[in-house]
């Protein structure tokens, strides 16, 4: 289990930063061609227009991203596939598209 501290350290991690930023492009994307049947789909939409503009802080998710898996190790943690990581971006969307 990754500390506090650890986690912190975690959060400014140069590779984290970048792979949690590019899955929030890659849910952006996707978002773009969902159903409009999707819950909450026109906010999303809102969310996804403002990664692409930049306008959204990536160091939230991150912290998102992180406590969710704190219960893995900072070594778990940081060799994580990509494909997980996007999971854990895509099931964070909606707590930011609606706040």
């Amino acid at each position: 289990m990754a500390t506090y501290l650890e986690l912190m350290t975690l959060r400014d991690d140069a590779d984290i930063q970048k792979r949690v930023s590019v899955a929030c492009y890659v849910a952006a994307n996707a978002i773009r061609t969902e159903s409009v049947s999707i819950p909450l789909h026109a906010e999303r939409l809102v969310w996804a227009k403002r990664v692409f503009e930049g306008s959204v802080n990536v160091g939230l998710m991150i912290w998102v991203v992180l406590v969710n898996n704190a219960q893995y190790t900072t070594a778990q943690i940081q060799a994580s596939t990509d494909a997980a990581l996007q999971t854990a971006v895509d099931n964070a969307v909606n707590l930011f598209a609606v706040g």
